[in-house]
């Protein structure tokens, strides 16, 4: 009686082909994908700031001047605390004052290196103004709004 062996499942070498191209797919991909990560956590900080340019225009419409600290505006969602809706960046707001009149703002909210987006040396903060001038700081600032 003849038997037939017929190969069964996968031998070592291929094993190690597939975990090679897997290998190498991962590290192509790794970074990109935290690249595309940072970029989509910057709306965190754009959308904080909009907020807050917003809540300055109802608050300068009712007192006749601008606010110069967080917590002096009515936000919609948790902004006071100084942190924006996810956490990813931190609120400052600061104003010019002139004979008693606040007459100016910027907001900025900025990663301050640590957390999930202090890796990103790209955009590391953003500020808009009362005049809604939206400008940002890194390597590639230009680009960040």
């Amino acid at each position: 009686m003849d038997t037939k062996y017929r190969q069964k499942g996968l031998t070592l070498i291929e094993l190690l082909v597939v975990v090679a191209v897997i290998a190498i797919l991962a590290t192509i991909a790794y970074p990109y994908y935290t690249k595309q990560a940072q970029k989509a956590r910057r709306a965190d900080a754009k959308t904080a700031l909009e907020a807050i340019a917003l809540a300055e225009e109802r608050y300068y419409t009712a007192n006749g001047n601008y606010a110069t600290a967080l917590d002096s505006l009515t936000l919609e969602s948790d902004l006071s605390d100084g942190d924006s809706n996810r956490g990813y960046y931190a609120l400052t707001l600061s104003g010019v004052t002139v004979s008693g009149v606040t007459q100016s703002f910027t907001a900025t909210a900025a990663h301050g290196g640590a957390g999930a987006q202090g890796s990103d040396s790209d955009c590391t903060s953003f500020s808009i103004n009362q005049l809604g001038a939206r400008t940002a700081t890194g390597d590639a600032a230009s680009s960040c709004w």
